[in-house]
């Protein structure tokens, strides 16, 4: 039958899309022989489900299906027993999983023998790639139609981009799993994340997650100290590591062993100062009051607390030496009384900013009183105060004793962090709220907390169905509570030390020393710095933690600790040294002329507000990209610095470059999409061989796409074009996409004719190709 006789019904259906998942994989994984009976298996039970349930029309697209369903509960119902037969098949056969997700749409259709067209149609395949395997996605539409499902229930998954729309779409899950007593363990699970965000709770303090080993440790030196004297463990960590967390776990074991411990804690300032500051803030509080009354021993402490505040009259006479050594004798003296009737867990937090005469006071203890049951645990950080300090000496004197351990706390694991935040919020976060919080807090505990607090009191995280969610793109500002405790480490920096990290930070999370002092000589004028002494002028931040040092081997010198402190130096900077230092950068990367820097050379330059240079470079590094198989990346950068391109002639070129890469991933409705620009920009160009090349290109995309009779309609347009041009490489391609159009060949199946193929059209245009390709010596083409 030929085109003009082929049948053409409209009406209004619902389009359903499914997609197998990791089909690839299965075959590099299994080898093609196993792959096959896998995706046969599909095909089956997808094909079963849609008959029974009665889908008007079905297309298979190789790794999933189109189906069209007079109604929305219709399509639901087939999806629903479509998931339900794959888990059933996943149970009985574990070693050939199946994964598919799904996606529904409502709107009018145009129907042809085999195939369907149409926005809504598009707009149903771009719901179903948005969502995950085992997962059935509608849009708002489908959900009012549906109205109510039975047992079935459909939760709201907030706004999508959907490519090629304009405006966000509201997606909808159809929650298609069964799950006993979900609205009980809805309320149970609010309840529990309340109480995690309320100051008032005792779980305000988040759990400790992913210290199993430390904890252990912890519990065998408490053991020990009732028997063989002074213990003592060092946590080290930055801050917001959870140090403090372990403290009061640490006090929590203490307390509740079957020999107790009577239990001291006590933290140093960080701004404030004075003599014996941190001892006197310990032996006057109302815990250390309780404990000597309870221990018999507030004779001991009235003496301890009268020599620290100088007002003992036993020190009278005495020379200020003789009067510290009587502090240090009175303070030893009540700490040996509290232990005639329980050990002693001594806890310092944050000893790197406790005063000289408080360590002093302590180094004196661990020599006086190391025979008595006494466990220490002391929390710092890393940082020079404690490196260079007071402290470090008391960390040497515990380690020539031989009587402590230090403990260095790492950042949370992405497996960790999800442990946490289903003990803060009491059910746990879905994949990709998961992803997105530990990418955010780099897998520091007081930054995963803070940032759950933040999503959830601006109901960006919404509990569904027993599973804490992200319904927005994108979350809240950085809490105050993080600004905060990153503007109090920023604010131990000297002013020009601060100045240079800045300058650093434009630079990127990792940077090198002999590109700041390049683009230092160029902002600022003058000789380069030698790079040794911009690494003194770091040096400030580097004790601090701010920066690290990056292994031996890599491209960089330093990297930024976590991506707040950069945020935070950038937002202190003005704008015009911002964009200066850009500049400087962009110019020189420029210079240097490296392919490997031209991605970081189109970023400087937009940044910089070069859009020329911006444009050059990321098309250079896009088609670099390309050449080196990574399509992907050419797409990112493209993507990036296509808004900087103003002129219709640079704007065609990068939409090129980008259509090539989609090409090479095989993204047919991507590539459609973008080419609709394209096209635009060529009728404003008004160049023929451009219009033919756009619409050879766009009729590759639609058989990519599988809607082979736009491919057909648009290679027959471009061979025309190029007859009228004289262009017989244009005409030849054109030829070769006409042929392909209109028959398929799955590899090692033979041509497989479509219901509306004619072959002899085929024919016609793969001879006429082979005719051109001798004509003009095209070997590849000819082969």
């Amino acid at each position: 039958m030929s085109d003009a006789e082929t049948p053409v019904l409209k009406g209004t259906f619902t389009i359903l899309f499914t997609d197998m998942e990791g089909s690839t994989d299965l075959r590099v994984r299994m080898g093609d022989a196993i792959a096959n009976e896998v995706i046969r298996a599909h095909d089956v039970l997808v094909r079963s489900c849609l008959e029974m349930v009665g889908a008007v029309e079905t297309k298979s697209l190789g790794d999933g299906f189109m189906a069209l369903f007079p109604s929305a509960n219709q399509a639901i119902e087939a999806s629903v027993s479509i998931q339900r037969a794959i888990q059933e098949h996943n149970q009985s056969a574990p070693d050939k999983q199946l994964s598919v997700r799904m996606g529904l749409n409502s709107g009018d259709v145009t129907q042809l023998p085999g195939d369907a067209h149409g926005t809504a149609v598009h707009a149903a395949s771009r719901i179903a790639d948005k969502a995950q395997g085992g997962q059935i996605l509608v849009s708002q539409v489908v959900r009012d139609l549906a109205g109510t499902l039975g047992g079935t229930r459909i939760a709201d998954r907030g706004l999508f981009w959907l490519k090629g729309f304009p405006e966000r779409w509201r997606l909808f899950e159809v929650l298609w799993r069964e799950r006993d007593h979900a609205g009980h363990a809805g309320s149970d699970t609010r309840a529990a994340s309340a109480a995690a965000f309320d100051p008032a709770s005792p779980r305000a303090i988040g759990p400790v997650v992913g210290r199993t080993g430390e904890l252990q440790v912890i519990a065998e030196q408490l053991a020990q100290t009732a028997g063989n004297g002074l213990r003592a463990i060092v946590l080290e960590g930055e801050a917001g590591i959870g140090k403090t967390r372990m403290l009061d776990a640490t006090a929590d074991m203490a307390s509740e062993l079957a020999n107790p411990f009577w239990v001291l804690d006590v933290s140093a300032d960080e701004e404030l100062r004075g003599p014996f500051l941190l001892f006197r803030s310990l032996m006057t509080s109302p815990r250390m009051s309780s404990i000597a009354q309870q221990a018999m021993a507030l004779e001991q402490l009235d003496r301890a607390q009268e020599a620290l505040t100088g007002r003992s009259p036993r020190a009278e006479g005495l020379s200020a030496q003789e009067q510290m050594l009587r502090t240090f004798d009175e303070v030893a003296t009540a700490f040996l009384a509290l232990t005639r009737e329980r050990p002693l867990a001594l806890m310092l937090d944050d000893l790197q900013w406790a005063d000289e005469d408080s360590i002093q006071l302590i180094r004196y203890l661990v020599r006086t009183i190391a025979s008595g049951p006494i466990f220490l645990l002391i929390s710092l950080r890393p940082y020079s105060d404690s490196s260079s300090g007071g402290a470090s000496k008391l960390i040497a004197d515990l380690d020539r004793m031989r009587v402590t351990q230090v403990l260095r706390l790492q950042r949370l694991t992405r497996l960790e962090t999800g442990e946490l935040l289903l003990s803060l919020l009491g059910a746990p976060v879905d994949e990709s709220t998961l992803q997105s919080l530990h990418t955010r807090s780099e897998g520091v505990p007081f930054f995963i907390e803070e940032l759950a607090r933040a999503y959830r009191d601006t109901e960006a995280l919404q509990l569904i169905d027993g599973t804490w969610t992200m319904t927005r793109l994108s979350g809240p500002a950085v809490p105050s509570s993080i600004q905060s405790l990153v503007e109090r480490r920023l604010a131990q920096l000297s002013e020009d030390c601060r100045l240079r990290l800045a300058d650093a930070g434009v630079l990127g999370r990792r940077f090198r020393l002999s590109d700041l002092s390049r683009v230092l000589a160029r902002v600022e004028g003058g000789a380069a710095t030698p790079d040794w002494q911009l690494g003194e002028e770091l040096r400030n931040a580097i004790d601090l933690g701010l920066i690290v040092e990056e292994p031996d081997g890599s491209r960089y010198d330093f990297a930024f600790s976590h991506d707040q402190i950069r945020a935070a130096l950038l937002g202190s900077s003005s704008r015009h040294r911002i964009r200066a230092i850009h500049g400087a950068m962009a110019e020189t990367l420029a210079e240097e002329g490296r392919t490997e820097s031209l991605s970081m050379l189109a970023y400087h330059a937009l940044q910089a507000g070069d859009q020329a240079l911006a444009v050059s470079s990321a098309l250079d590094a896009a088609r670099a990209a390309i050449d080196v198989s990574a399509p992907e990346e050419a797409v990112r950068l493209i993507d990036a610095t296509l808004p900087a391109a103003s002129e219709p002639k640079d704007r065609i070129e990068m939409l090129r470059v980008k259509d090539d890469a989609l090409a090479v991933l095989d993204r047919g409705m991507d590539r459609l999409a973008s080419l609709a620009e394209m096209t635009a920009l060529t009728t404003a160009v008004s160049s023929p061989a451009l219009d033919a090349e756009v619409k050879l290109r766009r009729a590759s995309a639609a058989r990519a796409s599988q809607d082979f009779d736009l491919a057909a309609d648009l290679a027959r347009a471009v061979r025309t074009a190029a007859e009228a041009l004289r262009d017989q490489r244009l005409e030849l391609a054109a030829c070769l996409e006409l042929g392909q159009a209109i028959t398929t060949c799955p590899i090692g199946e033979g041509y497989v004719p479509l219901a509306e193929v004619d072959l002899d059209a085929a024919e016609e245009a793969f001879h006429h190709a082979l005719t051109i390709a001798r004509e003009i010596g095209a070997r590849s083409d000819e082969a």
